[in-house]
């Protein structure tokens, strides 16, 4: 975990490496700003010098004794502005900036050092550029990891570039989209006040667009029977049982096809193997009853005057009999 994730109000973020540099600066600053910005002033502005004047010539006092309360106060910030940022630097860092003595001293090292010359800016700004230009969103992403990274993608050029407009990030954001973005995307461009959207107000249009989609989704799933496998295998198992009821049978059968409630076309090669092809509406009649079975045991078929109980009471042989007059 980056040591900038764990900020705490009464600790100052720590630097442990030049990657961060531009992140831990806002860091450094927000701290000073909650705890003394005073504090900030010094490694600004640079310690407080106190002095003396002897008529028109004002000279540095460096007399601690003839110190004034202002100057002993100011005097009192420098040092715990540089104590501060002491403790902000990882030991190998505070070890190659040990000889700085002052708050500004010691943080314009830092920032010269790591920030680098002009040239080296110039090079960072050409390549947040790049990654902003040919940013783009995938279809496996979802909408939040999508804006995500457009945020941190805009953030870091802004670093470089304070130009970068409002107006070109929205028409960025819109054409980095997937292509199943495009009708909320055409919606949204016809709406009359799009050219005085922020971008965060698009970033909120389209999170609202995305939890229209899921809505409907959810409520589709809803309404569409799904017959478990449980129960399909269930069926499957019905239609076996069935099958080979009538193969047992055989020719000595005195249940005729007709009466059994099956199609006559049976092929047959020998006494043993026997073929019957099941009606389609007698299978939707007993995928009914499993549905019905379902409802009734979840509590959402409530028939006048029957129970579970009575389901399970019914005698096999006449469930038997039931399927012969199908």
């Amino acid at each position: 975990m980056n040591d900038l994730d764990s900020v705490q109000p009464n600790r100052p973020p720590r630097l442990v490496s030049g990657e961060n540099f531009e992140d831990w600066k806002r860091c450094l600053k927000a701290f000073f700003y909650y705890t003394d910005y005073n504090q900030w002033e010094s490694i600004v502005n640079g310690p407080h010098v106190p002095t003396t004047v002897e008529g028109t010539v004002t000279s540095t006092n460096t007399n601690p004794s003839t110190f004034t309360e202002a100057d002993i106060r100011l005097l009192d910030r420098d040092k715990k502005a540089l104590g501060a940022l002491i403790l902000c630097l990882h030991q190998d860092i505070f070890n190659r900036f040990a000889e700085h003595t002052t708050a500004k001293s010691l943080y314009d090292a830092l920032c010269e050092f790591y920030d680098g010359n002009e040239d080296l800016k110039l090079d960072r700004k050409a390549q947040a550029e790049k990654e902003f230009n040919s940013f783009v969103g995938y279809s496996q992403e979802n909408l939040t990891d999508i804006t995500n990274r457009f945020l941190s993608v805009s953030s870091n050029l802004k670093k470089y570039d304070d130009k970068l407009g409002n107006h070109e990030q929205v028409a960025k954001l819109l054409d980095s989209l997937p292509p199943q973005w495009s009708l909320q995307i055409k919606l949204l461009k016809q709406e009359r006040n799009f050219p005085d959207y922020k971008l965060m107000d698009v970033i909120n249009k389209l999170k609202s667009f995305d939890l229209d989609v899921k809505r409907r989704e959810y409520n589709q799933s809803m309404m569409v029977p799904n017959i478990p496998s449980q129960n399909a295998a269930l069926i499957s198992s019905a239609a076996n049982s069935y099958m080979y009821s009538a193969v047992s049978r055989g020719p000595s059968s005195h249940v005729s096809a007709k009466s059994a409630g099956v199609p006559s076309n049976v092929g047959s090669s020998s006494n043993a193997s026997v073929t019957t092809q099941i009606p389609s509406d007698t299978m939707a009649l007993f995928g009914m009853f499993v549905h019905s079975y379902e409802a009734l045991v979840a509590g959402e078929l409530k028939g006048k005057g029957m129970t579970v109980e009575d389901m399970y009471q019914v005698d096999p042989d006449d469930l038997e009999e039931t399927d012969i007059q199908w």
